[in-house]
């Protein structure tokens, strides 16, 4: 690159970018304090940590989850491809740690566990296969065709969430297809499940069923409708309400916010008590912001429930989700 009519005089900051071709190859280098000259700019090279996710016979597994932590930060996830691999770039030298699970696992607590060095691609993670559990949603109102079909698009028409009693952090959640059909794989043998199902092609409407077992026979399941918890958030001035959730055991479904003035409606509520969560966020003048402070509230509540949330600070080190 070349620059033309700059100042010798004054201190620049020089930024150097990898071409988008090779982004995933190098890092940008920042150099502070650099004046004009004839100057050669080494970018660091990127490392990746990749492998293969297998059952206990070897066979790959299409579809697990892989989560990678690093030092400074957590929480990248992956799933393998239609042959188990799966791979993370853009890494610093340095040790990682890589977590894998099941089809349809979200994080992973219990599941295999390996500490590396970044730049490992050859790294084979085994995980149980478990036990499967096909769910039938009887009364399923088919989705409308799309218009232009791409065969590189996945359709996802609800989601069906599944899990174990007890034990909330091992949820899982599969893909509801145009068929009102649900493939859990992976599952645990005599386990009890919370199953909650949430539905595009009937927003109003729930699937909801406790103690579940995998079994080789289909379990047929109804939806049914769902009753609409109301309220609004309260938020004092500079903080901005970002998003409500009603939560209970196996249950996690996100309302309807209208931030312009805080009012929010949840539907396809199943009966009973449930944890309704309003979460905001403080204004920040800079920009990246420096941290995100948190605001939230929470209620008890049923469906037909008015409820009024006011936020406050909230003062824990993990911010809720």
């Amino acid at each position: 690159a070349t620059f033309e009519n700059v100042d010798p005089r004054i201190d620049w900051t020089l930024t150097v970018t990898p071409p988008l071709a090779l982004w995933n190859d190098y890092f940008p280098t920042e150099i502070a304090g650099w004046r004009p000259r004839d100057d050669t700019v080494v970018l660091e090279r990127s490392l990746r940590v990749g492998g293969r996710v297998v059952d206990e016979r070897g066979e790959a597994i299409a579809g697990a989850t892989v989560v990678l932590s690093v030092s400074t930060t957590s929480g990248y996830s992956a799933r393998t491809g239609p042959d188990g691999t799966f791979s993370f770039r853009r890494l610093r030298p340095g040790p990682v740690e890589l977590r894998a699970g099941p089809p349809g696992a979200i994080l992973p607590s219990d599941a295999t566990h390996l500490e590396t060095e970044a730049g490992r691609e050859d790294l084979v993670l085994t995980v149980p296969r478990g036990v499967r559990l096909r769910v039938l949603i009887t009364n399923w109102v088919p989705p409308p065709p799309v218009e232009v079909p791409r065969p590189d698009v996945r359709y996802r028409y609800g989601s069906l969430y599944i899990t174990p009693a007890g034990r909330p952090r091992d949820q899982r959640r599969f893909d509801i297809d145009a068929a009102g059909t649900a493939d859990a794989t992976g599952l645990e043998d005599g386990v009890a499940y919370i199953l909650w199902g949430r539905l595009k092609t009937m927003p109003d409407q729930f699937v909801y069923a406790q103690r579940v077992r995998a079994s080789e026979e289909p379990l047929e399941v109804r939806a049914e409708q769902g009753g609409v918890i109301t309220g609004r958030v309260v938020v004092p001035e500079g903080v901005r309400a970002h998003h409500v959730d009603v939560r209970g055991p196996g249950v996690h479904r996100r309302g309807q916010l209208d931030p312009s003035d805080g009012t929010f409606r949840i539907p396809g509520v199943p009966p009973g008590v449930w944890t309704v969560g309003g979460y905001g966020q403080k204004v920040q003048a800079t920009y990246p912001p420096r941290h995100r402070e948190v605001w939230w509230a929470q209620a008890e509540a049923s469906a037909g429930d008015v409820v009024e949330l006011k936020l406050v600070p909230y003062e824990d080190d993990t911010p809720p989700r």
